[in-house]
């Protein structure tokens, strides 16, 4: 019966979907011209298996994508990048499970994200060797990288019947300093790197133009106003969750034609499914769909659900081991204050306890991952945590401090990974006011910062004294842009303890855990 059921609601879903009209004096038509339909998925991280309510992962991904592609002509598959990453998949398989899976759900294109590149050159190549699926990324030289250059694409093009599609790609310029790519690819400015190919595109007759972007939603709107020719932008990277009224985003192009953006959430928990119609002359006339989230009663491809069920037989001995017992769902934020963080950093605090440190800190964008109620096994912190990163220490002047916190909320309308969590100290933010520039030495909107006195008290964050610090490598480094931490940290030890083994060990000691947010991180309305 659940089959069944299953079964007519895919089918009503198809047949029955609700059109969006391209404009409002213009009624839907989809005879006579193209109709193109778009799935599509971006920020999967390695979340390859449902979640522990059943729901998610790539299995169900793939079964309703083969139910769309069976019902329509004129389909496009496609993934805005960071497919890796973030779970004990790539922790434990670096990128070949992600690499079988992707054969197996027989994507058009994909773009690469920043995280791509978070192993190196040598990481990259591990994912890229063998996989099936064409890479398209217009804006990155691999000049220097002589394999990896053949296995990146400027663009693709579809063929359906004789109507030609462009597809292109655009990874996020920021990604040196959100990743690790090394120095030899260039990342040049999307908007001057992908309209000459488009140009190029459009003089061999190609009319409709795709962009897979990992450059974030905000970014994508910036873009799509930017340039001539892209129909249709497949984004990532912001995790945006696009539903209702928003779904597709609309912005004119130079020349004043629609631009339809679309993003799909992240970890595989929607399939993005949007069917534009387009003119003789490839303008987007009416479009409509919805992003299709993945729950339980969804079913899962077979093919992939073995290949899942064989690599965690694989995974038992290293991840099965229960670490403690979890009594709240933690749950992240990217863009306020979260129990996870909370735990996080007083975990850092603990395991430099001896050394003087006064607050710790680690950035939103390192937690991958929320947590049910029950045992905690290895698995699942590696899926919180994929990234081992080590506590680094320091010391600092409370001035160049403020100024990291007010880093920290600078983008939080782009729910950026610089959002901070932290142990031992309090903020009070104002999100009306301009975002604190660290190059400019400009803006600002944190108002109050506290620290704590050791004793249950706070006291008022001192400009001119020096504080002692922890935080993850990777912000202490200068990742997501902390320029700050990089330039004004003294006396930095950056080869700490492993974040994993911090949370072991704070997890062993404190077991049950029971977390909830307590007002580190509050703004000036609350």
């Amino acid at each position: 019966m659940k089959k069944f059921l299953v079964g007519y609601f895919l089918l009503s879903l198809l047949l029955f979907p609700a059109f969006t009209e391209g404009s409002q004096d213009r009624e839907p038509v989809l005879e006579g011209d193209f109709p193109l339909t778009i799935l599509h998925t971006n920020d999967n991280h390695s979340h390859l298996a449902a979640d522990y309510k059943g729901r998610y992962g790539a299995a169900k991904i793939s079964f309703m994508a083969e139910q769309i592609r069976g019902a329509y002509d004129n389909v496009l598959f496609l993934n805005a990048g960071d497919a890796v990453m973030g779970t004990v998949f790539y922790t434990v398989f670096e990128g070949t499970a992600d690499r079988d899976i992707m054969n197996m759900m027989n994507y058009d294109a994909m773009t690469l994200g920043n995280h791509e590149f978070d192993k190196g050159m040598q990481g990259l190549s591990k994912f890229l060797t063998g996989l099936e699926t064409p890479v398209v990324s217009t804006n990155t030289t691999f000049d220097n990288e002589p394999l990896l250059k053949e296995s990146v694409k400027k663009y693709i093009v579809k063929d359906f019947n004789g109507r030609l599609v462009g597809i292109v790609g655009a990874t996020i310029p920021e990604t040196p300093t959100i990743s690790s790519p090394g120095d030899t690819i260039v990342f040049h400015d999307v908007v001057e790197s992908v309209q000459p190919v488009i140009d190029d595109l459009v003089s061999q007759s190609v009319d409709i133009i795709v962009l897979l972007s990992h450059n974030g939603y905000l970014n994508d709107q910036a873009i799509a106003a930017g340039l001539d020719g892209v129909d249709i932008i497949v984004g990532g990277h912001s995790h945006t969750e696009l539903l209702g009224e928003n779904y597709p985003g609309v912005v004119q192009s130079t020349t004043d034609e629609p631009v339809l953006l679309v993003q799909a959430n992240e970890y595989n928990k929607y399939l993005g499914n949007l069917t534009v119609t387009f003119d003789d002359e490839g303008v987007a006339t009416s479009w409509w769909g919805a992003p299709i989230k993945m729950t339980a009663d969804i079913p899962g491809d077979s093919e992939i659900t073995s290949y899942i069920e064989n690599k965690n037989i694989e995974l038992e001995p290293f991840t099965g081991a229960v670490l403690g017992v979890n009594n709240s769902e933690l749950i992240r934020s990217r863009t306020e204050e979260s129990n996870i963080g909370n735990l996080i950093t007083d975990a850092m605090m603990a395991a430099v306890k001896d050394e003087g440190v006064q607050l710790a800190l680690t950035n939103g964008g390192g937690i991958r991952a929320d947590v049910g109620t029950g045992e905690i096994t290895m698995q699942k912190l590696m899926e919180v945590l994929p990234f081992g990163n080590l506590v680094a220490t320091f010391e600092i002047k409370g001035s160049d401090l403020w100024q990291v916190f007010d880093h920290g909320v600078s983008r939080v309308e782009e729910g950026s990974g610089r959002f901070l969590s932290m142990s031992g100290a309090k903020i009070v933010w104002d999100p009306s006011k301009e975002p604190f520039d660290y190059a400019m030495q400009s803006g600002g909107r944190v108002t109050e910062v506290y620290i704590s006195d050791g004793q249950g008290g706070w006291d008022p964050l001192d400009p001119d004294a020096i504080y002692k610090v922890a935080a993850n490598n990777y912000i202490r480094g200068g990742g997501d842009d902390f320029v700050v931490l990089k330039e004004k940290a003294i006396n930095p030890y950056d080869a700490g303890a492993l974040d994993l083994d911090v949370m072991t060990t704070f997890f062993k000691e404190n077991s049950p855990i029971n977390y909830k947010t307590e007002g580190r991180i509050t703004t000036v309305s609350e």
